[in-house]
C-alpha cells in the first residue's frame, strides 16, 4: 500500500562549496519524488489481516476517499480536465463517500435494485422478498409466493416486473402488488431466468437456463411469455434493450444484437494469447448502459465497451481477481460519470470509476460483494448486496463527489 511519504527537512551543515551543491542537488530530487507521491491516495488494497488499516474491513462508511482536487467549481459528467490515469490509478478531480443504508427486515443477500429516482427505489432479497425505499424509510413491497431469490426487477409506468430463479412475475400495478402472476418460461431449468430488461409492456425481454441445456432468450409481450429461441454454445447472463427492434444479450464468451427476429453475433476483440477454450470459458455477468454507452462488466474486473461498429473492445484491463456485475452512469459522449462494482465471497468489493478519463480504482474498496447498481441522478449510486463471507444483506449509497 502506498501511502503519503514525509521528508524531512535539510539544512546548511558546514560542508564545502561542492559538497554543499551536491546536497542542494539530492535535496532537489528527494522532493520532486516526495511531492509525486505525495499525490497518490492508498487504494484500500485487498484485506489480509483485518487491521483498522484496511478500508475494507471497519464499517466506517461515513468516510470518503479523497480522490484529488480540483479547480473546476461545477462538478458534473466528465468535466474534469483530462490527464493522465492509468488503470487502478487514485488520481482524479473525483472521491466516493461510501454510505450504508438500513434496511429493516433485510437479512438475506440483496440481489437486484429497480427505481425511478432516489425516492422510489425497489431492492430484491435472496429470500424471495421486494423492499420499498422512499427516499427515506424502507418497507417491505412484496414477498415471493415461491420464496425462489430475486435475480432482477423492472418496471414501467403501468405494471413492475421480477424474476426469480423460476418465475417471471406480472405485477398489475407500476410497484410491487400482491395480486402478481407467476409465469413459468418454457423449457426453464433449475438455475431459473439470469437477467431481465423491457423498453414497455409489449417488449420485455430476459435469458435463462434451459432444463435439458442451454440458455434461452425470452420475450413477454403484454399477454404471454415466448421462448424466442435457444442458444447452446454460450450460457446466457445478460440482457440489454436499446429499442423494440435491438436487443443485446451476453453470453460466456459471446454477445448477441436480437434484430429483425434473429440473433446475430457481434464481433469481440479479444487479447491475442486467448485461446478458443479461453474465450468459450470466459465469463461476462453485466450488460448495462451508462448514458449513451453500452459496457459489459466482466471477470477479473475487466470491461468492454461497444463501439459505433458495433464491435466490442476492453476499455478495462483485468486489475484483480474479484468479478464486475453492474455498471451505471450518465453522459454524452465525450462526458461520462460512471461506476462499476462487483466482488467475490472472499476478497474486498471493488469500485471504479471513470469520470471521462477512463476507467480507474476509485480508490475506495468495500467490505462487501455488490450485485447491482442503480443511479437516479450523476453523482448518486445505491448498490445492493451482502457482507463479505456471508449472506448477510446490505443497500450501500455511493456518493460522486468533488
Amino acid at each position: 500500500m502506498i501511502g503519503r511519504m514525509a521528508v524531512a527537512p535539510w539544512g546548511r551543515n558546514g560542508h564545502p562549496g561542492w559538497m554543499r551543491g551536491l546536497w542542494v542537488l539530492v535535496l532537489g530530487l528527494l522532493m520532486a519524488c516526495a511531492q509525486e507521491i505525495n499525490t497518490l491516495e492508498p487504494d484500500g488494497g485487498t484485506p489480509s489481516d483485518g487491521s483498522a488499516n484496511d478500508l475494507g474491513t471497519a464499517l466506517d462508511l461515513g468516510t470518503s476517499i479523497d480522490l484529488g482536487t480540483s479547480t473546476d467549481a461545477e462538478p458534473g459528467p466528465g468535466d474534469a480536465e483530462p490527464q493522465d490515469q492509468g488503470v487502478g490509478d487514485a488520481g482524479g478531480p473525483w472521491r466516493v463517500e461510501v454510505t450504508q443504508l438500513v434496511v429493516p427486515g433485510l437479512s438475506n443477500v440483496a440481489t437486484a435494485i429497480f427505481g425511478r429516482s432516489a425516492t422510489e427505489l425497489y431492492v430484491g432479497s435472496g429470500s424471495g422478498r421486494i423492499y420499498r425505499y422512499d427516499g427515506a424509510n424502507w418497507t417491505l413491497a412484496w414477498s415471493s409466493p415461491s420464496n425462489n431469490g430475486i435475480d432482477e426487477l423492472h418496471g414501467t409506468a403501468a405494471h413492475f416486473y421480477s424474476i426469480d430463479r423460476q418465475n417471471f412475475w406480472v405485477h398489475s400495478g407500476p410497484a410491487p402488488t400482491s395480486d402478481a402472476v407467476g409465469h413459468l418460461g418454457m423449457g426453464i431449468g433449475q438455475n431459473g431466468f439470469r437477467d431481465l430488461d423491457g423498453l414497455s409492456d409489449d417488449a420485455i425481454f430476459m435469458v435463462g437456463d434451459q432444463q435439458n441445456g442451454g440458455s434461452g432468450f425470452y420475450q413477454w409481450n403484454g399477454s404471454a411469455l415466448n421462448r424466442i429461441t435457444v442458444v447452446n454454445v454460450a450460457e446466457l447472463t445478460g440482457v440489454l434493450a436499446l429499442s423494440p427492434d435491438e436487443v443485446l444479450i451476453a453470453g460466456t464468451g459471446r454477445v448477441y444484437r436480437y434484430e429483425g427476429g434473429g440473433l446475430t453475433e457481434e464481433q469481440v476483440e479479444w487479447p491475442a494469447n486467448f485461446t478458443p477454450t479461453d474465450i468459450a470459458y470466459y465469463t461476462f455477468h453485466g450488460l448495462d448502459r451508462a448514458g449513451d454507452r453500452v459496457f459489459i462488466s466482466a471477470k477479473e474486473q475487466a470491461i468492454l465497451e461497444r463501439g459505433a461498429d458495433r464491435i466490442w473492445r476492453r476499455v478495462h484491463e483485468p486489475g484483480g481477481t474479484e468479478p464486475l456485475f453492474a455498471i451505471a452512469g450518465h453522459g454524452q459522449r465525450p462526458q461520462l460519470q460512471a461506476l462499476a462494482v462487483g466482488g467475490n465471497a472472499t476478497a474486498s468489493g471493488p469500485i471504479l470509476l471513470n469520470d471521462g478519463n477512463g476507467w480507474r480504482s476509485a480508490g475506495v474498496r468495500t467490505n462487501y460483494r455488490l450485485f447491482d447498481l442503480y443511479s437516479p441522478s450523476p453523482g448518486l449510486y445505491f448498490a445492493p448486496g451482502s457482507v463479505q463471507n456471508t449472506v448477510e444483506g446490505v443497500v450501500l449509497r455511493l456518493s460522486v463527489v468533488q
